[in-house]
This record gives structure tokens, C-alpha cells and sequence, in this order.
């Protein structure tokens, strides 16, 4: 088992996604600001099912399949943190928790992709 987890950011600068590495964002405002404002989004550790990287605010497509009667169900929800529980999550879906899953897609995310979230709340 591997104790090691890599740690990746990555920041909504208004415009695109920046991918630094985070003492390059550090050097140009403060850390605790930017998490505060929500810009500054932490890798969860998962990819999707085409190896993305998954991130706090993405948006996830999931397919269940009833082991039962084999039906595809298709699900959107987008990634967040819950300091309670310590744990990332899915909004939408019932608080499903993020572990590495074949099932999951990375679809888009909260501040370029809004329009997939209908009616799930941030």
C-alpha cells in the first residue's frame, strides 16, 4: 500500500485553468485567500475512467448498472469537500464519496461547464 499521496492544485484564474505547481501560485497572492474564495481547487487522488486527474469542482458523469436487471442509469454530479467528514464528495448522488471507479467521467467543470449541473447545487 502506498502511504504516499501526490498533492496537485489547481487554480480558476478567471479566465482558464492554471496547472502550476503550488508554490508558483503561493508567490503571487495568499494561500488562505484563495482557498477561501474557492479558486484554488486540490486533486482528490482518483482519475476517471480516461485517466483524468479528478479535482474539487469538476463535474462527473457516473453510469451505474443494476447488477439485477443490467439497466444503465447516468448521473451528473460535481466534486467538492466536506471538512466534517473529511472526505471528498459528489454532490447530487446522494453524498457518494470519491474512490477510484471505471465508472466515472470527468465531463467539466464548475466554472467553465455550469450549464451541466441543471438544477445540483455547489
Amino acid at each position: 500500500m502506498n502511504l504516499l499521496r501526490i498533492l496537485k492544485f489547481r487554480e480558476w484564474n478567471g479566465l482558464e485553468m492554471n496547472y502550476q505547481p503550488l508554490i508558483s501560485m503561493i508567490s503571487t497572492a495568499s494561500l488562505n485567500e484563495r482557498f477561501y474564495q474557492e479558486r484554488l481547487m486540490q486533486f482528490t487522488g482518483v482519475k476517471d475512467c480516461n485517466g483524468v486527474d479528478i479535482y474539487e469542482l469538476d463535474i462527473v458523469k457516473i453510469t451505474d448498472v443494476n447488477f439485477e436487471t443490467g439497466e444503465e442509469t447516468t448521473k451528473i454530479g460535481c466534486v467538492n469537500w466536506d471538512d466534517e467528514r473529511c472526505m471528498f464528495y459528489i454532490t447530487g448522488l446522494y453524498y457518494k464519496s470519491i474512490y477510484p471507479n471505471s465508472n466515472w467521467e470527468v465531463i467539466g467543470n464548475y466554472y467553465q461547464n455550469k450549464n451541466l449541473l441543471n438544477n445540483i447545487s455547489k
